[in-house]
This record gives C-alpha cells, structure tokens and sequence, in this order.
C-alpha cells in the first residue's frame, strides 16, 4: 500500500532535490475537478481529465503497467521519454517547444502516484481545490527561503503542492507551486509534522 510512511519518504527525497535546484481533518473533501486554470490547462496532460485525473492516468485504477502506452496514446502530438526503474517511471514531455519532467509511482500493480511539473500561482489552487486540509512548513534553503507544503483532500486522492518560500515575511498568493503530486488513498495531514491552514500567514505560524 502506498502508505503515509512511504508518502513522506518520496516528498521527502523531493525536496533533497528541489533544495539542490533552488541552490545552484476533519479533512477538506472534494469530488473530482474539471474546471482547471489557464496556467495548468497550457501544460500537457491536465486538460485531457478531471483531477485526480491526469493524462487518463487514474491513481488506484489505471494498472502501472499501462502508463507508459495510456500517456502516449492522451498526448499523441508530444515527444515523450520514459525512463523506468524499480518502482516508478520518470518521464519527459516535449510539446509545443517546451520540455516538461514528471513521474509515475507503482502501488500492487495499480498507479499509486503521479509527480507532476505546475508551475501554478497559489491562488489559482486555491480557487480550484479549495482551502488546503493541512500545511507542512519544512527545511530552511539558502538565502532565507523556505519549503511550504500544502495538502489537499479529493475522495479517493490527496493532491500536493510544494513551494519556497521568503522566511523573512510574507508569502502571497501570486507565488507559484512549482510540483503537485496527486496520491491515491494516502492521508497527508496524520502526521504532527502538519498544521492546520492559516491563510497567508508568516512562516512561524506553520512551525511546530
């Protein structure tokens, strides 16, 4: 089972690499989305199905083994790479001139999770899924910069946003989530490591 525990371990080594990057509930319940922002309706995939929907990848439906072949056959215009290892497939999308990276996450023969590139403003999240159940603030990058989680509930799915953001002051709504991971049956906001969502706050609010 794609657990918590297993959740935490790939956000975790996520963020190892969007640090390297930046270097050199009662839960909030929601059906299925359609209505998506500009800013994600231009990227490839998200405008093919609702969310937790991606390219007709379905996290807890779609088998892992046909991910490779559903991508291709949702994006028949796009160059696409895959590069498969153990327990996940990484992929690399070419359309339109640009280039977009993601990944698929197996769970007992079944997708149990898509890490998918954004790009998206805070607020247009916000105005597409909502409030988020539950806030995560974690290690300190260089130049005062901070990793910012937020969590999200649908039915069956979690969605996830990571961000960095100033530790000096305020964050706003306009700064962009530079990667969602859309997550089947996994609980985000058990962990103490989370806080409740308190808007846009300084950073000290979301720290234990």
């Amino acid at each position: 089972m794609f657990t918590a525990r297993v959740f935490r371990l790939v956000v975790s080594v996520w963020m190892v690499l969007l640090v390297c990057a930046t270097a050199t509930v009662a839960l909030f319940r929601r059906p299925a989305l359609s209505t998506l922002p500009e800013s994600l309706a231009s990227r490839p995939g998200f405008d093919i199905c609702a969310l937790p929907c991606w390219a007709n990848l379905i996290p807890g439906e779609t088998r892992y083994g046909d991910s490779s072949r559903t991508i291709s056959e949702a994006l028949p215009q796009a160059d696409l790479d895959f590069f498969p290892s153990l327990m996940q497939v990484d992929f690399k999308i070419l359309q339109d001139g640009e280039t977009t990276y993601g990944a698929i996450y197996e769970d007992r023969g079944r997708i149990g999770g898509l890490r998918l590139e954004a790009n998206t403003p805070v607020w247009q999240l916000l105005d597409l899924l909502g409030e988020p159940a539950c806030v995560q603030s974690n290690q300190v990058l260089q130049n005062s910069m901070r990793v910012l989680t937020l969590y999200w509930m649908l039915e069956t799915s979690s969605i996830t946003g990571i961000l960095t953001v100033s530790e000096t002051g305020h964050w706003r709504p306009d700064q962009p989530v530079s990667t969602l991971f859309i997550l089947y049956d996994v609980d985000p906001c058990v962990t103490r490591l989370t806080l409740p969502w308190r808007g846009f706050a300084r950073l000290w609010l979301y720290q234990q």
